[in-house]
C-alpha cells in the first residue's frame, strides 16, 4: 500500500515506508541545490550582488540540504534500513 493510501486509510506509515519518503526527500533537496548551483553558475557575475534573487535561492537550496530530515548525513540511516540492518528510529 502506497504511503498516501495507508495514510487516507487511517493506518501510520511503515518503517518501509517511512524511509522511501525520507530518501526521496533526501535526494530532492540535493537535486534542488545541485540545479540552483548550475542556474547560479551560468548567471554569471550578476548573480553575486545582495540584489539577485537566484543569490537567495542559493542560499535557501543549501539550507533545505542541512535540515535535520533531508540533511546528507542522514543517508547512513537511510542505507542501513535499506539494508535490513537494525537502527535507532526514534527521530524517524
Amino acid at each position: 500500500m502506497l504511503p498516501i493510501a495507508a495514510v487516507l486509510a487511517g493506518d501510520g506509515a511503515t518503517i518501509e515506508q517511512r524511509t522511501c519518503i525520507r530518501l526521496a526527500a533526501t535526494n530532492a533537496a540535493a537535486v534542488g541545490a545541485e540545479v540552483t548551483d548550475t542556474a547560479f553558475t551560468l548567471a554569471g557575475g550578476t548573480a553575486v550582488y545582495d540584489t539577485s534573487l537566484l543569490g537567495r535561492c542559493l542560499r535557501d537550496a543549501h539550507v533545505v540540504t542541512q535540515h535535520i530530515q533531508t540533511a546528507p548525513k542522514l543517508n547512513e540511516k537511510i542505507g542501513q534500513l535499506l539494508l535490513g540492518q537494525d537502527t535507532d528510529t526514534s527521530m524517524f
